[in-house]
């Protein structure tokens, strides 16, 4: 195991077992929508790769958990479907009593797929 899956492995553990389920789902979602993602760690935090790039992060918080879709963009694109949820530029909040709705997080991981694959044609 190279050493950031094992950063992204100990991190899932250093956590409580409510949020290590959330996150463990989360990640579950990603390899679901893209198969050939990746663990591995980056800027600090958990992350999922795909093709060598950054896909979805994730931290936890006192107050909130954090997904980082490692994209302003595809979070502007969401925001209407994340009506109620804490957003920055770079990161979408919530918390264990409420979570990000299944959909709403496959949408946000193809979106981001989508927003990589353009990049990636562009720069051809």
């Amino acid at each position: 195991m190279d050493t950031k899956m094992q950063k992204f492995e100990q991190y899932l553990t250093e956590q409580s077992d409510e949020v290590r389920a959330a996150f463990e789902h989360i990640g579950a979602l990603v390899i679901e929508v893209e198969p050939e993602a990746e663990k591995s760690f980056a800027y600090a935090m958990p992350m999922y790769t795909y093709m060598g790039k950054n896909l979805l992060g994730f931290l936890s918080w006192k107050k909130h958990l954090s997904i980082y879709p490692c994209s302003g963009r595809t979070i502007d694109s969401m925001r209407e479907k994340l009506h109620g949820f804490d957003l920055t530029s770079g990161s979408i909040h919530f918390t264990l009593e409420k979570p990000l709705p299944e959909e709403v997080l496959r949408e946000i991981i193809r979106t981001r797929l989508k927003e990589m694959d353009s990049a990636k044609m562009s720069s051809k």
